[in-house]
């Protein structure tokens, strides 16, 4: 990629802009007085298209997010998604023993995210360091953690009893690479379980057990979209990792030759602001408002359901979960505690976008393995055929695609593709070979 080609293709970041961040605040009345019926539903196809990155709509940068973005954003050229991301991922440990009691349920706002785009330009260790900082200037306190390799150190770096912990992991997709190389899924099973903040969490070892009990953990990592799409697979989709995780992806800002420090009062001024509100928040019960259920209502009946039942709907089996996170996130950042319906309609706006940003890196791990899986196919094919039929596949091919199959509708679904494109060929009384053999 010509990076200094993307600089100057780049909108400048301007005063007008960054006015629009402050004023949000003042419009959201007004951006949400709209029905429910009209919030638009995230793309249908899990297979996204590879277009330009999603972007956040800029009505749901108002409060203290919105105050942040404000902020941090003239200091990098890093997308404002990241700033938002990132802090939203702060407030979410720093309420992370709060709790929302919805539909027979108790959900903790608690976020796993990875800020995705191009290395250097995006500057998304500089924005996470940013939040880092901001972080321990609010809760000198909490527990930072850079996280580990395994899932033995994860537990182990665990406090015994569920002190809230923020894991700073720029190396988790080392790590799921680690995992998926090795062919052990328990450093996965760690994230998928610690996700539903279980009432305690172990790891078997020979001669003891370690248990942490009411685990409370938030993480951060960063990544490229490229290396995301190669470390994550089609099993990852399967298994509700990639849906339980928070993708932000956004266009990066003009160039800033020599980025200023935030503004210390408005920064001091936050801290003390998200000081109180996390002090009033700690072990708070949340509940939601009958307006706001009824919007729900409306929106699962109408959107969420229908989506759900079409093919690829894999990706949107966390949106309700990540709507109403993303709600009380809100809601706690304003220093109370009954979601209305405006935080409601924050977090599904977010949540859409989320998917968006999901459904990229889906569309693009489904679309790269199923590549390779039918090139094995038609290479095994070329060398060993003719095959009788689709059973004698799997011995023809190595362990790892033989894995994959059934990840792409079994062996005779991937034979008779390879043969409908012209790659290979079929005979009766033959099987499936080589074009010309």
């Amino acid at each position: 990629m010509d990076i200094d080609a993307v600089v100057a293709a780049a909108e400048p970041v301007t005063t007008g802009e960054l006015r629009d961040f402050a004023d949000v605040n003042a419009r959201h009345n007004d951006a949400r007085s709209s029905s429910v019926s009209s919030a638009s539903a995230p793309k249908p196809a899990l297979m996204a298209e590879a277009t330009g990155p999603p972007t956040l709509p800029i009505e749901v940068y108002y409060g203290p997010i919105g105050r942040y973005v404000e902020i941090m954003r003239p200091t990098t050229e890093a997308p404002p998604e990241f700033h938002f991301g990132a802090f939203l991922t702060s407030l979410s440990i720093l309420f992370g023993t709060c709790y929302l009691e919805v539909g027979g349920r108790r959900l903790y706002p608690t976020l796993f995210s990875i800020l995705t785009g191009s290395t250097g330009i995006t500057h998304k260790t500089t924005v996470a360091n940013q939040v880092v900082t901001f972080l321990r200037l609010v809760a000198p306190d909490l527990i930072i953690l850079p996280g580990s390799g395994s899932r033995e150190g994860l537990v182990k770096s665990l406090p015994d009893e569920g002190s809230p912990v923020f894991w700073r992991a720029p190396e988790f997709t080392q790590q799921l690479r680690k995992a998926a190389n090795s062919g052990t899924g328990n450093l996965v099973e760690f994230w998928l379980e610690i996700y539903d903040r279980p009432s305690s969490i172990e790891h078997r070892l020979a001669k003891e057990t370690i248990i942490k009990h009411n685990p409370c953990v938030a993480m951060l990592s960063d990544g490229t979209e490229s290396y995301l799409t190669e470390v994550f697979s089609v099993a990852a989709i399967g298994n509700g990792l990639l849906n339980r995780l928070c993708i932000w992806m956004g266009q990066p800002g003009g160039p800033i030759p020599f980025p200023p420090a935030p503004d210390t009062v408005e920064l001091d001024r936050l801290v003390e602001e998200v000081r109180l509100a996390a002090k009033k928040a700690e072990g708070l019960p949340v509940t939601a408002s009958e307006e706001a259920l009824e919007a729900w209502s409306d929106l699962y009946h109408a959107e969420v359901y229908p989506m759900q039942q079409r093919p690829g709907g894999e990706a949107y089996a966390r949106l309700s979960d990540m709507t109403w996170k993303v709600a009380t996130i809100f809601t706690l950042a304003d220093q109370r505690s009954v979601v209305e319906k405006d935080d409601l309609l924050s977090g599904w706006t977010v949540a859409k976008y989320l998917v968006e940003c999901s459904s990229r890196i889906a569309g693009q791990i489904g679309a790269s393995e199923q590549a390779q899986l039918c090139e094995a196919v038609a290479t095994a094919v070329e060398k060993h055929g003719p095959i009788p039929s689709a059973g004698y596949l799997p011995r023809h091919i190595s362990p790892r695609w033989r894995s994959k199959l059934d990840d792409f509708g079994g062996a005779k679904r991937v034979l008779d593709r390879l043969v409908r494109d012209e790659r290979i060929d079929f005979a009766e009384g033959r099987g499936f070979f080589g074009i010309g053999t």
